[in-house]
């Protein structure tokens, strides 16, 4: 085979298999992306007294993405929970609460009817500070999302909250009402 044959069948090769692999490449890397930002998370901190603060994580879902519920069967997707890395000067009061009751259909990536929302939620945690100069409590909202078509692996997003987001603080007198300390709230007992 001469040269001139060698580089056309290279840049027949070329055009033939690399092309495609690449816009093949190209369009999933836009799928990923597109994925990567189905969920997108914030919180905030409301005041219900000077010992104690309701911490607010909202998620917001593009387009026809959903995140599963706080309470699902078994065999299915990762609910959504709240897993407390550090707490410190203060106690979880109380579950993770949503915002609003989920939507409850068939789930045709699991085959099960399951508890999920779309569009916008906010899950609410109680916090009862107890020593504000030892304050600390930082973790992750653990969850996992799909639409019709795919699921994406489960993830946490993490928070770190801050004494100066919380506001004005006392710590609650010893003796006040203590809901159980948990490592990690399911929305359920």
């Amino acid at each position: 085979m001469n040269t001139l044959s060698a580089q056309r069948l290279a840049r027949r090769l070329a055009t033939t298999l690399l092309l495609p692999l690449a816009l093949l490449l190209t369009s999933l890397g836009g799928q990923a992306q597109i994925a990567r930002d189905a969920v997108s998370w914030s919180h905030s901190v409301e005041d219900k007294s000077p010992t104690e603060k309701v911490i607010v994580f909202t998620a917001t879902l593009k387009g026809d993405w959903h995140l599963y519920g706080t309470e699902l069967p078994s065999g299915g997707p990762t609910p959504t929970t709240l897993v407390v890395d550090k707490i410190a000067g203060a106690q979880l009061v109380g579950k993770l609460t949503p915002s609003r009751e989920p939507i409850e259909k068939h789930d045709p990536n699991f085959d099960m009817t399951l508890r999920f929302y779309a569009g916008q939620v906010s899950f609410r945690q109680t916090l009862r500070i107890t020593d504000p100069k030892a304050f600390a409590f930082s973790g992750a909202m653990r969850y996992m999302a799909c639409n019709d078509d795919q699921c994406l692996p489960p993830a946490n997003w993490t928070f770190d909250i801050a004494l100066k987001e919380l506001g004005k603080v006392t710590a609650a007198k010893a003796g006040a009402d203590q809901s159980q300390t948990r490592r990690s709230s399911k929305g359920r007992k």
